[in-house]
């Protein structure tokens, strides 16, 4: 491995280090709050929602 592709190798390393943690940092200062899996939702507060419609289940 020459030179040039070790510092290319770790400057590629070092800039997807820095976006994860821009966005983790972005997303914590968002201040979103915490989101639950669909299959956790609960359909029976809700009722005009069809489970049945639901495009994300994996339990088919």
């Amino acid at each position: 491995m020459s030179c040039l592709d070790f510092l290319g190798l770790v400057t590629g390393e070092e800039a997807g280090v820095k976006d994860d943690r821009h966005f983790r940092n972005q997303l914590r200062l968002a201040r979103l709050p915490h989101q639950n899996p669909l299959d956790e939702l609960d359909f029976t507060l809700q009722p005009e929602l069809d489970v049945r419609k639901n495009p994300y289940q994996t339990d088919t």
